[in-house]
Protein backbone atom coordinates (compact mmCIF):
# COMPACT_ATOMS: atom_id res chain seq x y z
CA UNK A 1 0.00 0.00 0.00
CA UNK A 2 1.32 3.58 -0.93
CA UNK A 3 1.40 5.80 1.92
CA UNK A 4 0.01 8.73 2.45
CA UNK A 5 2.36 12.12 2.46
CA UNK A 6 3.28 13.29 6.20
CA UNK A 7 3.00 9.80 7.23
CA UNK A 8 6.57 7.99 8.37
CA UNK A 9 8.22 5.60 6.06
CA UNK A 10 11.34 3.26 6.23
CA UNK A 11 14.19 3.07 3.22
CA UNK A 12 13.87 -0.67 2.31
CA UNK A 13 17.03 -1.03 -0.07
CA UNK A 14 20.44 0.41 0.42
CA UNK A 15 20.84 3.06 -2.79
CA UNK A 16 25.03 3.94 -2.57
CA UNK A 17 24.98 6.48 -4.80
CA UNK A 18 22.86 8.72 -2.12
CA UNK A 19 24.73 6.99 0.95
CA UNK A 20 20.85 5.64 1.83
CA UNK A 21 20.72 2.80 3.86
CA UNK A 22 17.86 -0.15 4.51
CA UNK A 23 16.46 1.00 8.18
CA UNK A 24 16.65 4.69 7.55
CA UNK A 25 13.36 6.35 8.43
CA UNK A 26 11.92 9.48 7.80
CA UNK A 27 8.68 11.40 6.72
CA UNK A 28 7.05 10.89 3.15
CA UNK A 29 6.54 14.97 1.77
CA UNK A 30 5.16 14.08 -1.45
CA UNK A 31 4.95 11.52 -4.66
CA UNK A 32 6.32 12.82 -7.56
CA UNK A 33 5.73 11.32 -11.11
CA UNK A 34 8.71 9.55 -13.23
CA UNK A 35 9.39 12.16 -16.20
CA UNK A 36 8.97 9.44 -18.87
CA UNK A 37 6.56 7.22 -17.04
CA UNK A 38 8.63 4.95 -15.22
CA UNK A 39 7.74 4.12 -11.14
CA UNK A 40 7.08 7.41 -9.41
CA UNK A 41 9.30 8.31 -7.06
CA UNK A 42 9.01 9.24 -3.17
CA UNK A 43 10.56 12.76 -1.70
CA UNK A 44 11.73 11.51 1.93
CA UNK A 45 12.74 14.05 4.64
CA UNK A 46 15.24 11.96 6.71
CA UNK A 47 15.28 12.08 10.12
CA UNK A 48 18.77 11.04 11.02
CA UNK A 49 21.07 11.68 7.16
CA UNK A 50 23.97 11.02 9.19
CA UNK A 51 26.75 10.98 6.28
CA UNK A 52 24.81 13.19 4.16
CA UNK A 53 24.81 17.44 3.92
CA UNK A 54 20.85 17.54 2.64
CA UNK A 55 18.18 15.40 4.81
CA UNK A 56 15.86 15.22 1.89
CA UNK A 57 16.32 12.50 -1.21
CA UNK A 58 13.94 11.15 -3.79
CA UNK A 59 14.08 7.12 -4.14
CA UNK A 60 11.86 5.67 -6.37
CA UNK A 61 8.17 4.17 -4.70
CA UNK A 62 9.41 0.36 -4.33
CA UNK A 63 12.35 1.75 -1.75
CA UNK A 64 9.84 3.11 0.83
CA UNK A 65 7.01 0.95 3.22
CA UNK A 66 5.02 3.00 5.73
CA UNK A 67 6.68 2.02 9.09
CA UNK A 68 3.27 0.63 10.44
CA UNK A 69 3.63 -2.14 7.48
CA UNK A 70 7.18 -2.91 9.12
CA UNK A 71 5.68 -2.57 12.69
CA UNK A 72 2.51 -4.81 11.53
CA UNK A 73 4.78 -7.28 10.10
CA UNK A 74 6.88 -7.53 13.15
CA UNK A 75 4.56 -8.26 15.29
CA UNK A 76 2.40 -10.96 13.26
CA UNK A 77 5.94 -12.80 12.97
CA UNK A 78 6.68 -12.07 17.22
CA UNK A 79 2.89 -13.63 17.48
CA UNK A 80 3.30 -17.07 15.28
CA UNK A 81 6.64 -17.56 17.29
CA UNK A 82 4.93 -17.22 20.36
CA UNK A 83 2.04 -19.64 19.48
Amino acid sequence: MRPEPFAEVEIIQDDATQHLHAGQRGYLLEWVPHPHGGEDGAVIELHDPSDRSDPTVIVPQSYVRAVADAAVKTETRANKRAS
